[in-house]
């Protein structure tokens, strides 16, 4: 029973830090959201937030081929396409068997 207990009590808290860290519910860090869209969270409905929408996570804003919800991963910001310095974009080349 005090094992159920405490499963029970570290399920409540992963839920409520998980609210408190993406507060919309997109699948965002808000301390993300808030560092590239003038300190607020992204919207969490209207057009701009279905996909293609420039606030979905799947969504490309700035067209530089990198996912909203990756560039979060990685740091950077979704709405430039200029690597921060130090960063840089690798770039594939077509397989040549010539070469």
């Amino acid at each position: 029973m005090l094992i159920a207990a405490i499963i029970f009590l570290f399920m409540v808290f992963c839920q409520s830090l998980r609210a408190q860290m993406d507060a919309n519910g997109n699948g965002l860090s808000d301390l993300y959201e808030r560092s590239v869209n003038s300190s607020a969270n992204f919207p969490s409905s209207g057009p701009d937030t279905l996909v293609g929408g420039k606030f979905h996570p799947d969504s490309d804003p700035d067209g530089d081929g990198i996912p909203t919800s990756k560039e979060a991963i990685f740091g950077t910001n979704c709405f430039s396409p200029q690597p921060p310095a130090g960063f840089f974009k690798p770039v594939l080349l077509p397989f040549d068997p010539a070469h």
